[in-house]
């Protein structure tokens, strides 16, 4: 089997003719995390930290008004600080927010897209897969995509890891790709479905693996339609 054939049939078994079904309150509840970083940027933006950090009276209301404590609860091994800056880092990559100086602002883009859950929902459907340094940033994003809008059963790390394996992906030292190294590959798509609620949290002995949720089937869905410039 050619390498990419096993990514192409994903694809193909994850997509469909049927349009894809949003009403805005799914759409208000995915992108709350980021309407809210994005009002907190009102009017003129926040200053950062020296080190490039949201100030921690942003982080606390962060993690008491988006629900940021219960995810730390359930993923005891990072702490809600990390969190909200998973948070800054990918409205930034979005086109959502920018840095300014000290400050980090909205965007026009992310202001007029703040009051528009709906459009928004589709701004970063549209921005997915997310590119990075990594050189396989792309077709690991892609790859996800189609295991999340498949609604895979298995642990996404360890069905991904095998997909990248399959493209010929080895690392320096030759060996396979890990779970650890596929996350990490798709990395900025794996932060955006993240933070929209779109994979399930599952502990499985050290390893944390996850599976996709109903919205999140239909948001990958509607990102790989979105690339394939159907509908």
């Amino acid at each position: 089997m050619h390498p990419h054939s096993a990514l192409r049939q994903l694809l193909d078994a994850a997509t469909s003719d049927e349009p894809v079904q949003l009403d805005v309150w799914t759409a208000r509840r995915m992108v709350r995390r980021y309407v809210w970083l994005l009002r907190r940027l009102e009017p003129a933006g926040v200053t950062l930290t020296l080190v490039g950090r949201l100030p921690p009276v942003h982080i606390r209301a962060g993690i008491n008004e988006i629900g940021l404590a219960d995810e730390q609860r359930r993923n005891s091994h990072e702490d809600s600080a990390a969190l909200i800056h998973e948070l800054r880092v990918s409205a930034a990559a979005t086109g959502l927010a920018e840095r300014v100086g000290r400050k980090l602002v909205a965007t026009p883009r992310g202001r007029w897209l703040c009051s528009r859950p709906i459009g928004l929902w589709w701004h970063l459907a549209r921005s997915l897969p997310a590119e990075s340094a990594h050189p396989l940033s792309y077709e690991a994003g892609l790859a996800l995509l189609g295991l999340v809008a498949s609604g895979s059963k298995r642990g996404l790390a360890a069905r991904l890891a095998e997909l990248l394996d399959a493209l010929g992906w080895v690392k320096d030292d030759g060996a396979a790709p890990t779970t650890w190294d596929a996350v990490d590959a798709a990395l900025e798509t794996h932060r955006v479905l993240r933070l929209m609620g779109c994979l399930q949290p599952i502990s499985e002995g050290a390893v944390e693996v996850a599976r996709p949720t109903a919205d999140g089937e239909r948001f990958a869905r509607a990102a790989l339609r979105m690339l394939c410039n159907v509908g």
